[in-house]
């Protein structure tokens, strides 16, 4: 026999449903306990153990007088956003330009199939490019997306928007994860970002959830002459 789910699990999953289908966004205000109460049937006290829960989460931020509000997403304990290179650039005053290495379906490798949390031989969307501004190279991506996930990669344009820029628009963001090393360029590194073999570059692994399965699992490769990551955390 199905198990009632616990009352205050209604009140924690409506409010990441809201999240998860984009009803509510980075800085939203949530509808009020008193409006929960209300709406849902509960007594407070069970509505405020989820919204506890949901602020232990990082799911939302409380604040005293004002409300709740969706919380901006952070991984690592680092406040770092996802951001598309494209955006990125052009914040700077430059102009973004692309060029497409590989663009297409692929068989997932064995290698992979770990992190895209799918068997190996699944198919998936593999994008390769370089990544501009100003016509200088500073970014070389390397990128698998789950079709089953954001089935509109079939047919997406990446020459005109970014990768990043592309799955935030289609695929709500439900969690991040950022793994930062530095290496030193190999061949294609080499080749692709102008720098000499060995010199130093810095290097994102970046995959993002939705709901509960992996969008997108990407490589992202800077030269270090030409790239800072700064992270800010701000919880006023």
């Amino acid at each position: 026999m199905t198990q009632p789910v616990a009352r205050y699990l209604r009140v924690k999953n409506h409010i990441i449903d809201l999240i998860a289908k984009g009803d509510l966004t980075v800085g939203d205000q949530v509808p009020s306990e008193n409006q929960l109460v209300k709406d849902m049937g509960i007594s407070r006290m069970t509505v405020n153990r989820a919204f506890k829960e949901l602020e232990a989460e990082s799911q939302i931020v409380r604040r005293a007088g004002l409300g709740s509000f969706v919380a901006e997403k952070r991984v690592h304990g680092e406040a770092l956003k996802v951001v598309g290179i494209r955006n990125e650039i052009e914040s700077r005053g430059e102009i973004w330009s692309t060029k497409i290495i590989e663009c297409g379906f692929a068989k997932l490798a064995v290698a992979m199939a770990g992190e895209m949390e799918l068997n190996a031989g699944s198919r998936v969307f593999r994008l390769r490019a370089v990544h501009f501004g100003n016509g200088i190279p500073i970014e070389l991506e390397d990128r698998l997306i789950n079709p089953k996930v954001v089935p509109e990669v079939d047919g997406a344009d990446f020459t005109k928007t970014s990768s990043a820029e592309f799955l935030l628009d289609i695929a709500p963001l439900l969690k991040a994860e950022h793994q930062i090393r530095a290496l030193e360029a190999g061949k294609e590194e080499a080749i692709y970002l102008d720098v000499d073999r060995g010199d130093a570059c810095l290097q994102i692994k970046r995959r993002t959830w939705t709901g509960k399965q992996v969008a997108s699992v990407a490589r992202l490769t800077y030269p270090g002459s030409r790239y800072e990551l700064t992270a800010r955390f701000d919880n006023a």
